[in-house]
């Protein structure tokens, strides 16, 4: 089964995939562990932060997007990035 995942990057003050932390981080990381899974974890990060592609693993791929408040149209771009990316998958 393929899952696409989605989740806000920063969570209690860390930074999800790459501090391994809480729920956004390990919800995808046990659905990928299952036979027969694969799994895309997209991050969106409401800061300004370095976009992310991590292979996690044989089955888990994740990946950050920033979507920043400030600029306009970034909303706009990161919604033409996810219907992309999740064609692809």
């Amino acid at each position: 089964m393929r899952i696409l995942f989605l989740a806000k990057r920063f969570y209690m003050h860390h930074d999800a995939p790459v501090d391994r932390y809480g729920r956004l981080y390990y919800l995808p990381y046990e659905l990928s562990r299952v036979p027969g899974n694969s799994v895309l974890a997209i991050s969106i990060a409401y800061r300004e932060a370095e976009d992310l592609k991590q292979p996690e693993g044989q089955d888990l791929d994740w990946r950050s997007m920033t979507l920043s408040p400030t600029k306009p149209g970034s909303f706009f771009t990161l919604f033409r990035r996810l219907k992309a990316i999740s064609q692809q998958f």
